[in-house]
């Protein structure tokens, strides 16, 4: 079996993030199958077979996917620890539904965690999140600066909005903004210069 290359936590942060915030459903599902396969336990088999058999649950209209529940549980429990990241306040937390053994797989000297194969999908994504989180911290993690944007987002840089696009909307409302001023700036000076050549 070849060797899974490394990618560093703080990447797959980015991509778990940037895909649960994605419109796209293909996205967003790649985000909780990138938690299962690149975050800090080892849930092969679990990713497995969330690929060949997605989870689902029941619901009002019936079966559901369970990676579209997790994936607003997610989101909501990132969002509360960012909004309340500089208080004393620990937000509304998220809850594990079943039970969950962990079994420890010694790799010369590290030790590598698996969850094992009966556990909940749910579960074991939610315990990779905070893991992961626990691994990077909470430093870069952000929400975007545009007053109109909830999105979150891992900063890279000096970067204060989520996308390019939330950034040109910014800067165009400022231009926008300006411009009008110095348009109303314009107009008071030739009323003045006006008023005073009828004084003369």
């Amino acid at each position: 079996m070849a060797r899974k290359r490394y990618t560093p936590p703080e990447v797959v942060l980015r991509r778990v993030i940037d895909g649960l915030e994605d419109e796209s459903y293909a996205k967003q599902r790649a985000a909780v199958l990138t938690l299962l396969a690149d975050g800090p336990l080892r849930a092969i088999e679990t990713l497995r077979r969330e690929r060949e058999d997605p989870a689902t649950l029941p619901f009002d209209e019936g079966l559901v996917l369970e990676d579209g529940l997790v994936r607003a549980e997610l989101l909501a429990f990132l969002r509360d620890i960012i909004r309340y990241k500089e208080s004393t306040y620990d937000g509304n937390g998220i809850t594990l539904h079943g039970p969950m053994r962990l079994f420890a797989h010694p790799i010369g000297a590290e030790v590598r965690f698996i969850p094992d194969a009966t556990s909940a999908m749910r579960d074991i994504v939610i315990l990779q999140l905070v893991l992961l989180l626990q691994t990077v911290g909470l430093r870069n993690v952000r929400k975007c600066d545009a007053a109109d944007c909830e999105r979150l987002y891992v900063k890279t840089y000096r970067q204060l909005y989520c996308s390019p696009r939330c950034q040109k909307r910014v800067k165009m409302r400022e231009y926008r903004r300006e411009d009008k001023t110095r348009e109303a700036q314009k107009r008071q000076a030739r009323e003045r210069r006006r008023r005073e050549g009828a004084r003369a």
